[in-house]
């Protein structure tokens, strides 16, 4: 997996449900929807994009809670 927890972050309180985080390779949106299924989110909304300034690979999803 490309996606690492230390550059992750997840916010899951109820006025922010989000996550994101960074990463030196491009990303599929199924690696991210992958990585956050593991860990008991469902993700939309996803974002993938280059920083040019950083030369690093940005992502965003909308999260919701699994039961």
């Amino acid at each position: 997996m490309s996606i690492s927890n230390n550059c992750t972050e997840i916010c899951d309180q109820l006025h922010q449900m989000y996550a994101e985080g960074t990463s030196d390779i491009i990303l599929e949106e199924y690696e991210i929807i992958q990585y956050l299924l593991n860990k008991k989110y469902a993700a939309s909304n996803i974002d993938i994009w280059h920083d040019d300034f950083k030369s690093i690979w940005r992502w965003y999803a909308d999260i919701d809670i699994i039961d």
